[in-house]
């Protein structure tokens, strides 16, 4: 069997067993003899919204309108409840963290190029240096050749 709920002119028909997930409704239910009609002065906008979380807890419930849902005394864990900023939030982190990954990648990829540059400096002739005005090698993997420190 269902009732009609008329919030604030707009009629929803609805039935017992998903107004019974509200404390509120099924109080009154239980409670009252109804005659078929249940008048609510309440925003029927957000009464969407409620009656939507009412037929299924996956509904992405706007958190910023969790009043109404403390209003119909219904159940729910806030945390579980849609949250745009913090969806947002999440989204930002997960870049970032691609992003560092990337970062990091690209750091690693730009010192080895760096490795073999420099290999590729120590293994010209040693002869060519100037012993005198040449700097150690900044790369242990020169074995006594000297490096870029060379003129």
């Amino acid at each position: 069997m269902s009732v009609i709920l008329n919030v604030s002119g707009r009629q929803f028909e609805v039935s017992k067993e998903i107004l019974s997930k509200s404390q509120l409704f099924n109080g009154l239910l239980t409670d009252c003899q109804i005659d078929r009609t249940i008048t609510i002065d309440r925003s029927p906008k957000l009464f969407e919204h409620v009656l939507a979380y009412l037929v299924n807890d996956k509904y992405p419930y706007p958190r910023k309108y969790y009043s109404e849902l403390d209003y119909y005394l219904v159940v729910y864990d806030i945390k579980k409840l849609y949250d745009p900023v913090a969806i947002e939030i999440e989204r930002m982190n997960q870049n970032i963290l691609h992003l560092t990954d990337q970062q990091n990648s690209m750091s690693r990829e730009i010192y080895s190029l760096h490795r073999k540059i420099a290999m590729s400096t120590c293994e010209k002739d040693v002869s060519d240096c100037n012993k005198n005005k040449c700097g150690k090698s900044e790369y242990s993997g020169c074995k006594g050749k000297r490096s870029r420190y060379c003129d």
